[in-house]
């Protein structure tokens, strides 16, 4: 059957089905009755306090009976859907046993974690105290300057003819710039610096972040001053001061909270790993981290009675991560995070967590989640038929196809721990420039100088979606990666990763990219994306998918509310 739309017709006819009258009146403190048993007042008034914050009490333009005979609707619903995908044996299904089983563990593993942070990670006010006297330019800085540049690279070995070239260039640009022309444009259309996009906004500065002879002139600008064509060995720029930062110092009081998330956090990081070692040692497991990178794909990573790790295993399984999830950090420390799960899981099964009262009330719940979950996707399969699937289909095609993939390959050298390094640039420019002439293979290069996870593999980081590479390199590398064609190597590409502490981009280093092969968008048949239909057909029509199953599980247990008991 179709989805009907959400009329007054389908609320009208929900409330006769809930409001019909039983055949005896029911005591005064029942509030609901169906083939499940009644439901007292103090029954939802507990179901109420279950409930988040912002749901404890009517919402806007809704009356305190209205609320509370929605809730007491949800209740019945969620109540007959455990019942019912109990009965129909839905948790014995293998892909909920499965899901269960990856929910229990999780369960397990967090637990363990919570415990021993709780127990080995203290943070007081006097190690933030120390923390903050001792790191002022974590919360004070003496002056910071916001600038713009126009920058023209000019390769070190360049002849003194280019050079002049684009000295002159510059000095007719900052002629345009001191007449009038818009400084933001100016630098988007004539700039190679990663800054265009932004009309050449580079940000905040402190003193020390530029050479000594760029802070020299810069430093001395006025708001909105332009300078002269700063030469420096990489090429020419020309900056325009946006404003000075008066010198600032956050108090102890205002930097607490924020310093102490962080060592709390920097803590919790060191103590969790070394827990992972210390139930080594207890447990008698054998871990070599260094067996991950052995040539023998069979060579024992981890073991611990049956439970057993080798480097195929662990290659498979880390390959599996999504392209910015194997860039997060190291391989070696998500290693040591994937094995210390299975310490931790082994610790809890040790410790009988399973049988504490506490968890095992949440591994219930879980249990119970999983059976209104799947007994209510049961009924919206049945709510939809199939030629409405089909017609949705038609009428929604583009969103049913497969995503456009580049299989690359990349090379990443990032800035020395010192800052901004252009070196790294140039370096990658002139590799670049050899392996289009035929001088060296890519995948050499890759091996010898790379610092990206797949180093071992040539550079060879498979077939990735642009959305996964600008989620880990950032929009500028997003934007440049979109130009380059199928067996061209790219120019130097900037790697910025987002710091959410920071709320901004930080400069990590560029990388060389070479297409292989693209794989373009691909209409998949209906068959195909038949669940990847039903699921958007379910989000789509949410309201009135939601409104025909209630309204037909509640029909099957007869349930009747009485408004009066409320």
């Amino acid at each position: 059957m179709s989805v009907p739309r959400a009329t007054n017709v389908v609320a009208l006819s929900l409330s006769a089905l809930l409001a019909g009258c039983a055949s005896r009146p029911p005591a005064p403190d029942v509030v609901a009755t169906s083939t499940l048993g009644e439901v007292r007042r103090v029954d939802l008034d507990a179901y109420v306090l279950t409930q988040p914050e912002n749901r404890r009490g009517p919402g806007a333009g809704q009356d305190l009976k209205t609320w509370r005979r929605s809730l007491l609707e949800e209740m019945l619903f969620f109540r007959a859907l455990e019942a019912e995908g109990r009965k129909n044996g839905v948790l014995d299904r293998p892909e909920v046993k499965t899901w269960l089983k990856d929910q229990v563990d999780s369960l397990l593993v967090e637990e363990i974690k919570r415990r021993h942070i709780a127990e080995a990670v203290k943070v007081t006010d006097d190690d933030v105290r120390a923390f903050y006297d001792s790191h002022p330019k974590e919360v004070s800085h003496s002056g910071q300057i916001r600038l713009r540049n126009i920058f023209r690279r000019v390769p070190r070995d360049a002849p003194a003819a280019v050079r002049d070239a684009v000295r002159r260039e510059m000095q007719d640009l900052r002629r345009q710039i001191r007449e009038g022309a818009n400084f933001e444009e100016m630098a988007r259309l004539h700039s190679d610096s990663e800054t265009a996009p932004q009309g050449g906004l580079i940000g905040r500065l402190n003193h020390g972040d530029l050479g000594r002879s760029v802070e020299a002139i810069v430093w001395k600008l006025k708001e909105g001053e332009v300078s002269e064509v700063v030469g420096t060995p990489v090429g020419f720029q020309i900056f325009k001061l946006e404003n000075h930062i008066p010198p600032f110092k956050m108090d102890f009081a205002e930097a607490l909270p924020r310093l102490r998330k962080r060592l709390v956090w920097e803590a919790t990081e060191r103590s969790l790993e070394e827990q992972v070692f210390e139930l080594v040692r207890s447990s008698g497991a054998s871990f070599r981290p260094e067996a991950a990178a052995d040539p023998d794909p069979g060579s024992l990573v981890f073991s611990l009675g049956e439970d057993r790790l080798t480097r195929a295993d662990w290659e498979k399984t880390f390959t599996a991560r999504s392209f910015p999830a194997q860039r997060e950090a190291p391989p070696r420390d998500q290693l040591v995070a994937y094995v210390g799960d299975r310490l931790r899981l082994w610790e809890a099964h040790r410790l009988k967590l399973e049988a504490e009262p506490d968890i095992a009330s949440r591994i219930e719940d879980l249990k119970r989640g999983a059976a209104i979950r799947t007994a209510r996707e049961d009924r919206e399969k049945v709510a939809v038929s199939e030629a409405d699937l089909k017609a949705f289909y038609e009428a929604n095609k583009p969103r049913f196809t497969t995503p456009k993939l580049h299989h690359l390959r990349l090379l990443t050298l990032p800035f020395p721990e010192s800052g901004v390094d252009y070196g790294v640039f140039e370096r990658l420019q002139k590799l670049a420039a050899e392996i289009r002439a035929g001088g060296r293979p890519f995948a050499d290069a890759a091996r010898e100088l790379s610092s990206d996870v797949t180093a071992s593999r040539g550079g060879d980081a498979g077939f990735v979606r642009l959305d996964a590479l600008g989620e880990w390199a950032g929009p500028r590398a997003y934007a440049q990666m979109e130009k380059v064609g199928v067996g061209e190597v790219s120019e130097p590409i900037l790697v910025e990763r987002y710091d959410r502490s920071l709320l901004t981009y930080r400069r990590e280093g560029y990388m060389l990219l070479v297409v292989e092969e693209v794989h373009e968008p691909q209409q998949r048949p209906f068959d195909e994306a038949r669940e990847a239909v039903r699921r958007e057909h379910a989000a789509r029509n949410a309201a009135t998918l939601h409104e025909t199953v209630q309204r037909g599980v509640l029909a099957s247990i007869r349930a009747r509310i009485y408004d009066r008991s409320l």
